[in-house]
């Protein structure tokens, strides 16, 4: 979905993203010149004396936008036009980062309007070089289309009006794109995007087609495009992607050079177009998450992605990993799992999501995560409490390569300093599901037989509750112990060293590993007393 970026120094426009279900583009949006957007100025919610969020979390538990009925369909569908169009036409309105959430709503009401408001629709949702594309300054001005191709990729250029782009720059385009599929299909072993009808106003063939035109100026890197099905699965869809035509410092500014943006975005946008192979239908944080994890892998000299971690759960993690917010910035789960247990678990889980008749396993994405790594011997519960630890200190984490170069941490919610005249600490946080809250315990003069026992009282077991223990030593190593709150009573007691001459403090990271919203915010309750 649509997110604002801070600005970056130098630049004068800001990437969003939006990626979007059946017949409505999967893009990588430019946002305003000034501040964030609310939930991005926000950033982490406040502690509350518990150490629990101020408010629920924002994003449904599909992870839809808010105000999509899950299996469902907006109210209005007229209403969901009009704000879809408005995110298209008026980018650098601050309301557009908000209204440009019902792009995925028209998606799904396109086939209940009728008349003008189903043409206006479709023009919102054509190619380039659709009539009716130019209807609202999306298409081509000109019917003079230069096409380049290679084996498996076509690229669509013009030479006049402002959407022209150069021969040099439509020939790199071909031959980035034509990397990047070698990369994700030849490498990563991901199936290639789904042929389409292959007509003339399909691109002339099967090939996969790619549009070169001048989006920048409408507050865009690029988007996905999902069309209607070829065959007998509705949610197996063909796709086609739309570039920039240069990608001039002018409009996208200096923070990545021309060819950097043209990598990075055909690496994120054509694993769009790979996923509506699989199932265009899927929860928007798993493709969003994994499209931004895959520029990492594809072009990890650039970094670009550096500038999402800020709102994922490295820097927020009371935010469910399933909040679409959060998607883009979420690719860091993605890097911890393949890390540890290599780059295929991104593929597999796409294949097991996918539709059975097309070889796949049928299932949601979570389930089909959690299947993934129970084949290799993990566990989902361990895998993401480690992950939400881990963010406490990227850069001493083994399954974060670059970690130490983010500049970025998890925030703790609660401290408190244990001492002779408080050695009791007790309080209870409630992380929304498939988030964590983290407690840091500390000492002062008690000596050096100061130990911690520390009880936590979790929520019943469909909550999938879990507690990583971290003791930070005064010489920078660091201590962990994960242990799962398993059993009726979901209760776990621990001890470890917290002489303050050997130990600098001890966190204690809470996570409700549930996949389901319902479990959201089911309380965890921590007793810490001081000992010798």
């Amino acid at each position: 979905m649509l997110r604002p970026r801070r600005p970056a120094p130098g630049s004068t426009t800001r990437l969003l993203t939006v990626a979007l279900a059946p017949l409505v583009a999967a893009a990588i949006a430019l946002g305003g010149l000034g501040a964030p957007g609310p939930a991005a100025a926000a950033g982490p919610s406040p502690s509350s004396p518990t150490g629990s969020p101020t408010g629920s979390p924002t994003g449904s538990p599909t992870g839809s936008p808010a105000g999509t009925p899950a299996g469902g369909t907006p109210v209005d569908p007229g209403a969901v036009l009009d704000a879809a169009e408005e995110a298209l036409t008026e980018p650098g309105d601050p309301a557009a980062t908000e209204a440009s959430l019902a792009l995925l709503d028209l998606a799904l009401v396109v086939d209940d309007l009728s008349g003008t408001d189903r043409s206006r629709a479709r023009s919102l949702l054509a190619r380039p070089t659709d009539g009716a594309a130019a209807d609202l300054g999306g298409g081509y001005r000109t019917r003079d289309v230069e096409r380049s191709c290679d084996e498996h990729v076509c690229v669509h250029h013009v030479t006049t009006t402002s959407d022209a782009a150069t021969e040099a720059f439509a020939a790199r385009a071909l031959e980035v794109v034509g990397d990047v599929r070698t990369h994700h299909v030849d490498a990563l072993g991901f199936r290639p995007p789904v042929p389409d009808a292959g007509t003339a106003a399909k691109g002339g063939d099967r090939r996969f087609d790619v549009y070169l035109a001048d989006i920048g100026g409408a507050g865009l890197y690029g988007y996905c495009a999902p069309e209607r099905a070829t065959g007998d699965q509705p949610r197996v869809r063909p796709a086609y992607c739309v570039l920039d035509n240069d990608y001039d410092v002018r409009e996208y500014g200096n923070r990545q050079t021309p060819d950097d943006n043209l990598r990075v975005t055909a690496a994120h946008e054509f694993l769009h177009a790979v996923q509506f192979g699989y199932d265009a239908g899927e929860a928007s944080w798993l493709l969003e998450a994994t499209a931004t994890w895959v520029e990492e892998r594809y072009a990890d000299d650039v970094d670009d992605n550096r500038q999402f971690l800020g709102d994922g759960q490295v820097r927020r993690p009371r935010l469910s990993l399933r909040a679409f917010e959060a998607a883009y910035g979420n690719w860091a789960f993605f890097e911890h799992l393949t890390t540890r247990y290599g780059d295929d678990v991104v593929r597999e889980t796409f294949e097991r999501a996918a539709a059975p008749a097309t070889g796949g396993g049928g299932l949601a994405g979570l389930p089909a995560l959690r299947r993934v790594l129970a084949a290799r011997g993990g566990d989902f519960r361990e895998a993401y409490t480690r992950f939400a630890a881990d963010n406490l200190d990227p850069g001493s984490s083994p399954y974060y390569p670059e970690g130490g170069e983010w500049g970025l941490a998890a925030p703790v919610a609660t401290t408190a300093t244990l001492r002779g005249s408080s050695r009791d600490f007790r309080t209870t946080v409630r992380p929304a599901h498939l988030a964590s809250t983290t407690i840091a315990l500390r000492s002062r003069g008690l000596g050096t037989a100061a130990r911690l026992r520390l009880r936590v009282d979790g929520p019943a077991g469909a909550a999938k509750p879990a507690v990583t223990l971290l003791t930070h030593r005064t010489d920078g190593t660091v201590e962990r112990r994960y242990v799962p709150l398993t059993g009726p009573a979901g209760t776990a007691t621990l001890r470890t060293d917290l002489a303050s001459a050997r130990v600098r403090q001890v966190t204690v990271t809470l996570v409700n590993a549930s996949g389901r919203g319902r479990d959201g915010g089911r309380p965890f309750t921590v007793e810490a007393r001081a000992v010798r």
